[in-house]
C-alpha cells in the first residue's frame, strides 16, 4: 500500500521514546528522531506539498499508556495518517523493572486493536512500525538484572487491519513514495 500525502495533510508519529526523542525539549516539537528525520526529508523533497507534522509520543508508554491519552492525544488532531511504534515497553520494561509486571500478549494486542479501530473507521491509513528490542547475543546486564535472549513481539497476532503500511513492507520499497 502506498501512502500519499496531499498538500494540508496532517500526519501523526506516537508511541514511546523512540518516537517521543526528547519532542517537549525541540523547537518543532518532533524530538530529534525518526519523526524530525522523516518530516525533514519529506520538506527537502516535496517543498510544494506543505504537511502538518505532529509528534505525540511519550517516553515510557506502553499500550495501556496510548489507550488513555488516545483521544486527546491522536484522535482529537483528526490526522491523515498515524505512525505508531509502541510495545519495547510492554515486553521488555518488566526485565529492568523490579515492580513490573508482564504483559500477556493477549492484552497487548486487544489495546492495540482498540487503538486501531476508531482510525480504521475514520480511513485514517495507518503505519504500523513493529516494536523490537535490539539483537542480544549472551547476556546482558541492567543494575542488577540479566537479561537473555530478547523477544520481539510479532504484530501479525494483531487481526487484519484496512489502511495499514507494516514497515517490514516499507524498507523493501525503497524511498519514501511522494
Amino acid at each position: 500500500m502506498t501512502i500519499t500525502l496531499r498538500p494540508g495533510s496532517i500526519v501523526m508519529f506516537t508511541g514511546d521514546s523512540i518516537t517521543d526523542c526528547r519532542r517537549l525539549e525541540s523547537e518543532e516539537g518532533l524530538g530529534s528522531g525518526y519523526p524530525l528525520r522523516i518530516a525533514g526529508e519529506w520538506g527537502l523533497r516535496h517543498s510544494d506539498r506543505a504537511v502538518t507534522w505532529l509528534n505525540s509520543g511519550m517516553a515510557g508508554d506502553k499500550v495501556m499508556d496510548l489507550e488513555a491519552r488516545w483521544q486527546a492525544d491522536v484522535l482529537d488532531a483528526r490526522p491523515d495518517v498515524v505512525s505508531i511504534l509502541v510495545g519495547g515497553n510492554d515486553v521488555g520494561w518488566h526485565s529492568y523493572d523490579p515492580d513490573g509486571y508482564v504483559i500477556p500478549v493477549e492484552d497487548f494486542a486487544a489495546g492495540y486493536d482498540r487503538l486501531l479501530a476508531p482510525l480504521a473507521e475514520a480511513g485514517t491509513e495507518l503505519i504500523l512500525i513493529e516494536p523490537f528490542l535490539l539483537p542480544i547475543r549472551g547476556l546482558v546486564e541492567v543494575g542488577d538484572v540479566r537479561l537473555g535472549e530478547a523477544v520481539n513481539i510479532d504484530l501479525r497476532i494483531l487481526g487484519s487491519w484496512p489502511n495499514v503500511t507494516r514497515t517490514d513492507r516499507l524498507c523493501s520499497r525503497g524511498p519514501m513514495n511522494p
